[in-house]
């Protein structure tokens, strides 16, 4: 599973095509920088909302100090946003090639011989060994450590070769072994594990990616500066970027809308149109790998059966919800395995509004309005709950309310709560809710249905939340996570797609598109679903644009 706690053209690469497709040698050529014609230089302002909590990606959960460890950070390989039409492929960074063996369960990388941590030390394969040595550690407990679970071992064959044996073969095995930046050994075997979560690893981790740490400020400012050592030509083509952290939004909006940023990920949806409409700024949208959901608690009696379920999806009007609080930047949901992944079932349409339905399907399981006060019950008692939300999040909160307005029409009594956000996650894991609205972020292997929904994840420990069980929905999911062809696996995907579809688990809401604004002296901007930073190396500010 890969989470943090969201439509790109396909493209025929010459290597790895797709991770599913395991070939006996399917290896990667050295890449090759474009001539940037000396578009580089210049300082850009970035503004956030959150600061990272660490620098050492292994002791994180946080999406933010993942985004800053690929600035600062190789990896074996480089994804590709191109997993519309089939999974995503990559191209070589640390790993010049990469190979199978003849029977898929293993993989050689051959490493550049060329690059250096930022104090002068080789990165080699024992930099290689060692990372995953500590990912896969219950002592470091990463929170992506189950994706290294097949793998058995990390051999080093010599200082640029390294070979992953797995322990059998299946989908996502490049993935897995790409999954996590390198580290550098010779630092971090220095501190004991138990120490690394109060370390500041700020003061003494070295580099190999486009960007150095030149300084971080706590909950002020991360400030980042090109690497003069990296491999790529002309790349990064920024001379120093500075992460400034500004938590409310709409003090990061003054700030852009004055130039005082020169960028500001996430954009408020009521203010988006306000930031198209000015001339030095732009909007740059696309699906974001984030779909915001209802989890119903199928342990409790009034939500085990699924005819209650779907009545809460029909009662519910997510395209008044979505028009009112997210202003063209989303749309309904039909499937948590999202719009923009091969694997999503297109014939499955987001539940229509449709309260007569809901009536019906909730007198069919005896809730009805037995002494005409308006409300529905049964056995003498009312159909009420809590449906809770994250106390930070408004947007939330705000749908809450929608939702409690819209429910209340049908006869059901719904009334929201907002948590603490740590109280919020604990009842989850407890089980200890009657419903809440969240939302997941997820990777791009699509096997994160088994996480989320399989009966094994209800208690092992997992993120089944709603205590799901289906054992058709686990014995599709068990199949097509180890099929080796993307394309023999998709209808399993497909037919598990619509079980969670009958059964509403969750009542999903929307997928949100991410918006960001940027303003236009930032040149060769690119961002896509892998996320808004995941090109910057190439972006640059002409010269007479430039402020710093």
């Amino acid at each position: 599973m890969k989470f943090f706690s969201t439509f790109t053209p396909s493209r025929r690469l010459p290597l790895c095509l797709s991770i599913l497709m395991l070939l006996p040698a399917c290896a990667g050529g050295p890449g090759t920088a474009p001539d940037t014609g000396g578009r580089t230089g210049g300082t850009a302002v970035l503004g956030i909302r959150q600061d990272v909590d660490t620098f050492n990606l292994y002791s994180t959960a946080s999406l933010f100090t993942q985004e800053v460890a690929d600035l600062l950070f190789l990896r074996l390989a480089r994804e590709q946003p191109d997993f519309q039409d089939h999974p995503p492929s990559f191209l070589p960074e640390l790993a010049r090639s990469w190979e199978f063996s003849e029977d898929g369960l293993s993989i050689t990388f051959r490493l550049r011989d060329d690059i250096r941590w930022s104090d002068g030390v080789p990165t080699t394969a024992h930099d290689v060994r060692y990372t995953w040595e500590i990912s896969r550690s219950p002592e470091v407990a990463w929170v992506n450590a189950d994706v290294k679970d097949f793998i058995e071992d990390v051999e080093v064959l010599d200082d640029y070769t390294v070979r992953f044996q797995f322990s059998l073969r299946y989908p996502y095995q490049l993935m897995d072994a790409n999954d996590g930046n390198i580290y550098p050994r010779h630092i971090l075997e220095k501190i004991p594990v138990d120490e690394w979560r109060s370390t500041d690893w700020s003061r003494i981790l070295a580099y190999n990616g486009p960007f150095l740490l030149e300084n971080w400020k706590s909950q002020d400012s991360i400030t980042l500066v090109r690497n003069p050592q990296y491999y790529e030509e002309g790349k990064p083509g920024l001379d120093r970027v500075v992460f400034r952290i500004v938590p409310d939004p709409n003090t990061l909006l003054t700030q852009l809308l004055s130039g005082e940023i020169d960028a500001m990920p996430d954009l408020p949806p009521r203010d988006v149109d306000r930031v198209a409409r000015n001339d030095a700024l732009r909007v740059l949208r696309y699906p974001d790998r984030y779909f915001q959901y209802i989890c119903w608690n199928s342990r409790q009696d009034r939500f085990a059966h699924p005819d209650i379920r779907r009545a809460l999806s029909y009662a519910i009007d997510m395209q008044a919800i979505i028009d009112t609080l997210l202003y063209g930047t989303a749309q309904a949901a039909s499937s948590p395995i999202l719009s923009l992944f091969w694997a999503h079932d297109a014939s499955l349409q987001p539940y229509p509004h449709d309260p007569d339905k809901a009536r019906l399907l909730l007198a069919r399981q005896g809730w009805t309005d037995s002494d005409g006060d308006g409300w529905l019950d049964r056995d003498g008692v009312t159909f009420s709950f809590e449906l809770e939300t994250d106390s930070g999040k408004k947007l939330r909160t705000d749908a809450a309310v929608m939702i409690q307005s819209q429910l209340a029409k049908i006869g059901i009594r719904a009334q929201p709560r907002a948590l603490e956000f740590n109280v919020f996650q604990r009842k989850h894991r407890d089980k200890d809710f009657d419903a809440f609205i969240a939302a997941w972020k997820v990777g791009t292997k699509v096997d994160y249905l088994k996480p989320l929904f399989h009966s094994d994840s209800i208690t092992n420990p997992g993120t089944n939340y709603p205590s799901f069980a289906n054992a058709r929905f686990d014995d599709l999911i068990e199949r097509a996570r180890t099929l080796t062809d993307y394309l023999e696996a998709r209808p399993l995907w497909e037919e598990a797609q619509g079980i969670l579809y009958d059964e509403q688990p969750y009542t999903l809401m929307y997928e949100r598109q991410a918006v960001h604004g940027v303003n236009r002296r930032l040149q060769d901007v690119r961002m896509d679903s892998l996320g808004p930073f995941a090109h910057l190396k190439e972006w640059w500010i002409p010269p007479e644009e430039r402020k710093f």
